[in-house]
């Protein structure tokens, strides 16, 4: 009988806040923590990605490549399937997830207190989006797609992410997708994450 590979959800929600707390306390200015953490998850989307496709037949299109990352991907690491995949049909996708694991149980540095000694997660929200941005880039680099991810945190733990994939000239023209390319990029570009506005 094989042994389970399988750790409990609870100890990678304690690992990311233990890593979370751990780059806030030594972020550089050069370096910023989102920047970071998000490298992280880029090292881990490559993997399992790498993991998860090896018995698949290839992908034809960037748009098989998207249903993966929404099904089997996103399964794979949140036990449950992304709740909306949109498109454009120009190089633009959007993920929608009303729950995201982490986004749900952010716990603030234990030195990070407010004037009121209340503590205010939406401040490090962001660094905790930073991961599962770099989770889909690494993904899809694997399938050779460069893309640029960003995340929007309009309500925790709800989280929409925007995938831009620019469009190849020749591809673009006839049928505005990218197909995957064969070799992955050696440096993607680092996504971004919005929150709203202060009312």
């Amino acid at each position: 009988m094989a042994a389970s590979r399988e750790v409990a959800e609870s100890c990678l929600d304690l690992l990311a806040i233990e890593i979370v707390h751990h780059l806030i306390a030594n972020e550089a200015a050069h370096e910023p923590a989102g920047a970071k953490f998000e490298a992280i998850g880029f090292s881990v989307g490559q993997r399992l990605a790498e993991r998860l496709s090896t018995t698949r037949p290839p992908f034809t299109d960037t748009l098989d490549v998207m249903k993966f990352v929404c099904k089997e991907f996103w399964y794979e690491l949140y036990r449950k399937q992304v709740d909306n995949l949109r498109t454009n049909h120009r190089g633009v996708y959007v993920l929608q997830d009303n729950r995201v694991r982490w986004l749900s149980r952010i716990a603030p540095p234990a030195g990070d207190r407010s004037a009121s000694g209340s503590c205010d997660p939406s401040t490090i929200a962001p660094i905790y989006a930073h991961f599962p941005c770099g989770l889909i880039r690494g993904c899809l680099a694997t399938f050779g797609i460069d893309a640029v991810v960003s995340a929007e945190l309009s309500s925790q733990p709800a989280c929409q992410f925007t995938i831009k994939i620019p469009l190849l000239p020749a591809t673009a023209a006839t049928t505005g997708q990218r197909a995957p390319s064969q070799v992955p990029p050696q440096a993607p570009p680092q996504g971004r994450i919005m929150q709203p506005s202060p009312q």
